[in-house]
């Protein structure tokens, strides 16, 4: 019987062999860290483009929500403002208001929608289009400061947006920016700070990014940085302020 027990029972030397020695365990740790550093950056592409289709299907509900609201007013789309913002005025073609808001948007990561809040209180990652520049052609002067404070409504006649294909209807917003319309009307180019023109890209280089733009014609695509105002201004729906409105930046 002890000889048997003797049997069952390990060596010194097989003892030994049981553990790892330092440099197999180092072998390991080498071999972990050329594997995640193949691995990691297709990793960190996967979630830019998971998060960058993300949005954009965000947007083509949105962008479907628009087309429901115009088929029921006539072919016309309304001039958001103060009292009728296009949140509440989209909201019963897109019910969920999750969908307002980019899921890597990280200025919104821990932003939460109540179940009674209304539209225009939850968070947001997109900003409309004030159509700011057909106000002030279709209504100079003193009249066009009422209607974009929402004092008097005004609808946009989908006839009016000649080149449906490259004008944006929603873009992007900064986390900064509390606006719910870009004005491209706005002194100093201020309508670039609401933009967010490379919120999917390289985390720490902010020229090198893109971001979604919904188009009028009801189609989604992104746009690299600077180019939604570059060669025209693709917010604009007059000639006069796509061309003149246009803003190039050096990269």
């Amino acid at each position: 019987m002890r000889l048997v027990f003797q049997r069952l029972m390990p060596s010194p030397a097989a003892k030994r062999r049981l553990g790892f020695s330092l440099i197999e365990l180092l072998v390991v740790v080498a071999i972990i860290a050329v594997l995640a550093g193949l691995l990691l950056p297709g990793l960190a592409r996967a979630r830019v483009q998971a998060g960058r289709t993300a949005c954009a299907n965000q947007l083509r509900q949105l962008n479907l929500a628009v087309r429901l609201y115009s088929d029921d007013h006539s072919g016309a789309l309304p001039v958001s403002a103060p009292g009728r913002r296009w949140t509440s005025l989209f909201h019963s073609g897109y019910r969920d208001m999750k969908v307002l808001r980019c899921p890597v948007d990280e200025s919104l990561r821990r932003a939460t929608n109540f179940p009674t809040a209304l539209p225009d209180e939850a968070p947001r990652s997109y900003v409309f289009n004030g159509f700011s520049d057909l106000v002030a052609e279709v209504y100079p002067g003193k009249l066009a400061a009422p209607i974009r404070q929402g004092l008097v409504s005004m609808a946009l006649p989908e006839s009016r947006v000649t080149e449906p294909h490259e004008t944006i209807l929603f873009g992007e917003k900064s986390a900064q920016s509390t606006v719910w319309e870009l004005d491209v009307l706005r002194p100093n180019v201020g309508f670039l700070a609401d933009l967010d023109e490379a919120r999917h890209g390289v985390r720490g280089h902010s020229r090198r990014g893109q971001s979604n733009y919904g188009f009028a014609d009801g189609g989604v695509r992104p746009l690299p940085f600077g180019e939604c105002t570059c060669p025209v201004n693709l917010w604009g729906i007059t000639e006069a302020s796509r061309r003149d409105q246009a803003i190039c930046r050096p990269r």
